[in-house]
């Protein structure tokens, strides 16, 4: 009996050392049309997007219908509970919940100020449980016209903001509107915490003129609801917003949106006197905005951890369908057709008969990434901008393991002998690493491969992505990985740009020239990407390629032959499609009209003009 109760100890023992506390930060992207996304953690520090950073929770009410600063807590019946800005100038706020942040409940709008007619707007709500009386706190900042006269001017936009609150216990009924939180100047941005015995709250100063200070502060009480007193000065760098606290092990940790450098940064305190700056790596989802972080069990984040984005083909040519490499179908296979492989868990693998009827049939890996490519890059959830073609009897499918802004990146090859999953030889033979990039060790990202094969049967991939852009390297037929001693070459690149976006490569032969196709500027911001596609052309594979102007595509050049309109936004990381009927290039883009079906699959008719230039004509319609 002592050896049983002395081994319990110790699996007990084991348990509690290897179990991993879990994090959750609630965020929004663009301007909060497709509404609520998560990231997860177990360190506070480095953030991977969940579903792909594909949107939760699709917002329906307010006058603009945003998401933007969700906030989100966990009541002690452990329903989560979330609070949000829903446009610009509205006098209320958004309000939903749900048990486990998948399913939630239908939305309601709030009029927090619908009673206030020269209030100008709520924005950035804030949700905190107040264990003392056992109710909630919301609260947000507005701006009423003729409030505060002392303030007058001292923001852009004529905005004078003050931080308002209600509470509730069942949010069925609320209290009066009350100001919460007035420090003698424009404020905005607070997030509340409990410190043991007293109540903290971080703000931001939102004052501009006469001198800018948009710095984030500490002010505290001995209630929830007040009076709050300012501590100290302002503890973080300027022009910054958005703060969320969290504690994570024995250190308060605050981060904020430093949104005029286009990053997310954090800052550590134990007793929110002395401050100091994160010096340990970070990373986060690629342009996250306001959010909040909270800690959630094993339980809540496991079944978060595996849910991948649902494809509906009404939601678009095809839904999911990011980064498309398109085939057609051999002879020998049992049915013709197209077949797509795009982005995904394991690799999405879509079937047409004609171009514009789709269906998803199946993935290449059943796991989201292989064993081996998990043990590469650990913080990758999924497998990114695949490269499909047919070569000596087989189906060549490259592609790519990384995480979000993450140099640490490898390229891996699978082989199959049929795209049809009912055929006989339908089987994915994963050969593993092709190459590999780690931070500081070469110019170049390996993600976004694309094998060609030049006129005299040589083999090269294309890869890269930002840092120095588009590169190439000679491969053997034999094993589909770089030949012995393979130079790695450059091919293009934005040397000259802010952000040396380039990437998503794909080369065609055509007539005298090779045509590489690249994909610039931001590729996954909803109706704020401003992606497109550039080309040039050289009459050997690995270049000099140059632009139609002359301009060498090694120092920016490229002609943009597709970008985003009023209807679609961020067309970009094509490949393109030639047959006897003639040539399309498949791309993802944004639909306007239908923003939650977030990246879709999309097919335009390529032709050439007089010059020998490609000319990309209009989406072929879906039925």
């Amino acid at each position: 009996m002592r050896s049983a109760y002395l081994f319990l100890l110790l699996v007990l023992s084991v348990q509690s050392v290897s179990a991993e506390q879990h994090y959750l930060f609630s965020y929004f992207k663009g301007n909060g049309e497709d509404g609520l996304h998560l990231a997860h953690s177990t360190d506070g520090l480095r953030w991977t997007a969940l579903k792909q950073d594909h949107s939760f929770l699709t917002p329906t009410v307010g006058e603009d219908r945003l998401m933007r600063d969700p906030s989100i807590t966990q009541g002690p019946e452990g329903t989560f509970h979330m609070v949000w800005t829903s446009g610009w100038q509205d006098q209320g706020i958004g309000v939903a919940h749900s048990k486990d942040l998948v399913v939630w409940s239908e939305q309601e709008r709030i009029g927090v100020m619908d009673h206030e007619p020269k209030c100008r707007n709520c924005w950035a709500p804030e949700i905190f449980y107040d264990d003392a009386k056992q109710q909630y706190l919301i609260l947000w900042a507005s701006t009423i016209e003729g409030e505060f006269p002392e303030t007058a001017g001292s923001c852009e936009n004529e905005l004078n903001h003050r931080i308002y609150y209600v509470t509730t216990k069942d949010f069925l009924t609320y209290s009066e509107t009350r100001l919460f939180f007035n420090p003698g100047f424009a404020v905005i941005d607070s997030f509340l915490v409990k410190d043991g015995d007293r109540y903290l709250l971080v703000s931001k100063d939102e004052t501009r003129f006469p001198e800018p200070t948009k710095n984030l502060f500490v002010a505290s009480a001995d209630q929830a609801e007040g009076p709050y007193q300012v501590l100290a000065e302002p503890f973080s760098p300027e022009w910054v917003e958005g703060p969320s606290v969290l504690k994570v092990k024995d250190q308060w940790l605050v981060w904020f949106d430093e949104y005029t450098r286009k990053r997310y940064n954090a800052m550590q305190t134990t007793d929110f006197e002395t401050w100091g700056m994160v010096e340990k790596p970070m990373e986060f989802p690629a342009r996250m905005r306001h959010g909040t972080a909270f800690a959630v069990t094993e339980e809540i984040a496991k079944p978060l951890l595996e849910i991948v984005p649902t494809a509906n083909s009404d939601d678009g040519i095809l839904a999911g369908g990011a980064d498309p490499a398109i085939v057609e179908l051999q002879p020998h296979e049992s049915k013709q057709g197209y077949m797509v492989a795009a982005t995904g868990r394991g690799i999405s693998l879509s079937y047409s008969p004609d171009l514009k009827k789709w269906k998803r049939v199946g993935r290449v890996f059943e796991v989201s990434v292989p064993a081996w490519a998990k043990q590469e890059v650990p913080k990758s959830n999924g497998l990114w901008a695949p490269d499909l073609s047919f070569h000596q009897g087989l189906y060549h499918l490259y592609y790519s393991v990384s995480s979000f802004g993450s140099q640490r990146s490898v390229i891996g090859l699978a082989v199959n002998k049929s795209l049809d999953i009912d055929h006989p030889d339908y089987n994915w033979i994963d050969r593993g690493k092709v190459i590999e990039s780690w931070p500081g060790k070469g110019d170049f990202n390996a993600i976004d491969p694309a094998l060609v094969v030049d006129a005299e049967g040589q083999w090269y991939l294309l890869f890269g992505s930002f840092w120095g852009g588009i590169k190439a390297i000679r491969i053997d037929p034999t094993t589909g990985k770089p030949v012995e001693d393979a130079e790695i070459l450059s091919i293009a690149s934005r040397p000259n740009h802010p952000t040396h976006a380039i990437e998503g490569a794909y080369v065609i032969h055509h007539d005298d020239y090779y045509y590489l196709f690249v994909s610039w500027d931001r590729c996954c911001d909803g109706a704020d990407s401003d992606y497109k596609v550039a080309v040039g052309r050289s009459q050997m594979v690995t270049g000099p390629y140059v632009d139609a102007d002359g301009k060498p595509m090694l120092d920016g050049g490229g002609t943009i032959v597709l970008q985003g309109d009023d209807r679609y936004r961020g067309p970009g990381h094509n490949s393109v499609l030639t047959t006897d009927a003639g040539q399309w290039i498949a791309h993802h883009t944004y639909d306007m009209q239908n923003l939650r079906a977030q990246r879709i699959l999309q097919l335009r008719p390529l032709s050439w003009n007089e010059e020998g230039w490609p000319v990309v004509g209009e989406p072929l319609d879906r039925e």
